[in-house]
């Protein structure tokens, strides 16, 4: 009896596990991206890969997070790059595949930076989503921007959180999906321990500055 317990018991943990596991990859998340003033498009690229043995078919949704006046943004996925007015489609990949997953930044003559929540759903299987954030800057001071190797925990958070290679951050920002700024933290006057208990739970994206006031690093925080 003992036996069929364990054997019972590591049966529901492995089928979890299987559950939990998605049928595509995305890489790198977040990413991100600077460029000079005088490009007008440039884009900020990761890749997404079928990790089956069929034929996907994946929804992406893009929300502008944070953009400079100005600025537009487009998505490509593996097959088409679409207008900078749609919003959200849905792809197909082949079995085993990978291709670009990528959102193109316009400054429009003017110099750009943005931050782009890209959620994306398989809809064989709508419980099995992955997000990306792409980030994009160009201030005149990219160069001088910190390493993007900021890690968040935990994540998912319940009360507080806090940050590992933080060193360079000054502030922090908490954005809704609807772009509203829901808090913000300055990190030189604190102890690395900040308190989101006031906010509901949902999905959020961080955002890491410098000194400088520039955006370095964006990644999404789900509160529980």
């Amino acid at each position: 009896m003992k036996n069929l317990l364990l054997t019972f018991l590591l049966f529901i943990g492995i089928s979890a596990l299987v559950e939990a596991q998605s049928a595509f990859s995305l890489y790198p998340v977040p990413a991100s991206a600077t460029g000079a003033v005088q490009e007008g498009d440039v884009p900020v690229d990761a890749h997404i890969t079928n990790l089956t043995n069929s034929t996907l078919n994946i929804k992406w949704v893009r929300r502008v997070i944070e953009i400079t006046p100005g600025c537009e943004t487009a998505v490509c996925d593996p097959n088409v790059c679409w207008a900078r007015f749609v919003d959200s489609l849905d792809f197909g990949m082949d079995p085993n595949t990978s291709g670009a997953m990528l959102v193109h930044y316009y400054n429009n003559g003017a110099p750009c930076a943005g931050i782009v929540h890209v959620k994306l759903t398989n809809m064989g299987n709508p419980s099995d989503t992955l997000v990306g954030v792409y980030l994009f800057n160009q201030s005149s001071s990219v160069k001088d921007l910190p390493a993007a190797n900021v890690k968040l925990y935990p994540n998912p958070v319940t009360d507080f959180f806090s940050l590992e290679n933080g060193e360079n951050v000054a502030a922090i920002r908490v954005f809704a999906l609807d772009g509203r700024i829901m808090t913000r933290f300055d990190a030189r006057s604190s102890n690395n321990v900040y308190s989101l208990q006031n906010l509901p739970v949902g999905n959020y994206v961080i955002s890491l500055e410098d000194k400088n006031g520039d955006t370095f690093q964006a990644m999404e925080l789900h509160k529980l």
